[in-house]
């Protein structure tokens, strides 16, 4: 293995409301690594046949937000017949940006979390890193993507039985990674690993040198990272907090986390935190403004206007205020 583990503080089944850090000292950064989110990006692949079939005015407006410095390539199923795409991408306001559509199996819309992910060297070589994936949103057959994608892009792909959701793991670019206790519970249940195995493996895959385990929202069904946690730079990370009045189990699971990354000092530094009041869910529904899209000059921020108008005006000045 590519990774060791040198110490894990780690106590499966035993519930936690804090960080756990794993230093994982034999593979960092120097041979590849996860680049971050807010890293220049030459392309981005969207789910075009579902969101144009499903949610055309989305879609364009999507595209025409993403500016033109950078491709946009619309993944459709070319098996399931003529669809909305042909209009967009005929779309006069639409002619100055590098568009195309890309004809590779995809039935669900949401890429962002069974889509592969690519790791880089230092010479910009890269590579692409593919996991297995288990939740019912995803449609069988865009399992296939990943292998697809590489195939396509003449890049090196690697993987294992591992199930990581995208919005399971952030990094900072720098061989620092956010992975939810969620995830790590479930691949050791699923594969008979240990917590310490599935740590390794991970790290192994994607060049992180320092993984910390964050428990996920109580009650939010995802448990994904991205749905309180941002990095905007590679030592600034954003952490959600709630209010103690409205949910005071997960004000003190995402205080704790703040807490915790405070104090922690990675390659880049000592990282710095930003706390963005989040959006209740007392009607159910798990609304976030930590699950951005980058697309190099632009940020792409989640908005409610008709749920919480105010809170997302704040957000979006907390955004320019970081991000200017």
């Amino acid at each position: 293995a590519l990774g060791t583990a040198a110490f894990l503080f780690f106590s499966p089944g035993v519930e936690r409301h804090e960080p756990v850090t794993t230093v994982l000292t034999d593979h960092g950064p120097d041979l590849f690594r996860l680049p971050g989110d807010f890293e220049p990006q030459d392309i981005m692949f969207l789910a075009g046949g579902p969101l144009a079939d499903r949610h055309p005015e989305l879609l364009t407006r999507l595209v025409r937000s993403l500016g033109t410095d950078i491709a946009i390539r619309l993944l459709h199923d070319p098996s399931a017949g003529a669809s909305r795409l042909t209009s967009i991408l005929a779309d006069p306001a639409l002619a100055d940006h590098d568009l195309q559509a890309v004809p590779l199996p995809v039935r669900s819309v949401w890429i962002r979390d069974f889509g592969p992910r690519t790791v880089s060297d230092d010479l910009g070589r890269r590579s692409m890193v593919e996991f297995a994936h288990h939740d019912r949103r995803h449609q069988a057959r865009d399992a296939k993507l990943a292998a697809q994608l590489a195939v396509a892009l003449d890049l090196t792909l690697m993987g294992g039985p591992l199930s990581l959701e995208r919005g399971e793991l952030i990094g900072n670019g720098r061989g620092f990674g956010m992975i939810s206790e969620a995830m790590v519970e479930q691949n050791a249940a699923a594969l008979g690993f240990g917590p310490d195995d599935v740590l390794q493996k991970v790290a192994s895959l994607l060049g992180i040198e320092y993984l910390t385990v964050v428990p996920p929202l109580e009650g939010e069904p995802t448990c994904q990272v991205v749905l309180f946690c941002a990095f905007l730079a590679p030592d600034l990370v954003v952490v959600g907090q709630y209010a103690k009045e409205a949910d005071p189990a997960n004000a003190t699971r995402l205080d704790a986390t703040a807490d915790f990354l405070a104090g922690l000092t990675t390659r880049a530094g000592r990282l710095r935190v930003e706390r963005l009041p989040m959006p209740d869910h007392e009607d159910g529904a798990w609304r976030t403004y930590t699950a951005i899209v980058f697309a190099n000059e632009m940020v792409l921020v989640p908005q409610f206007p008709a749920y919480c108008p105010d809170l997302d005006a704040k957000a979006l000045a907390f955004y320019r205020r970081l991000l200017p």
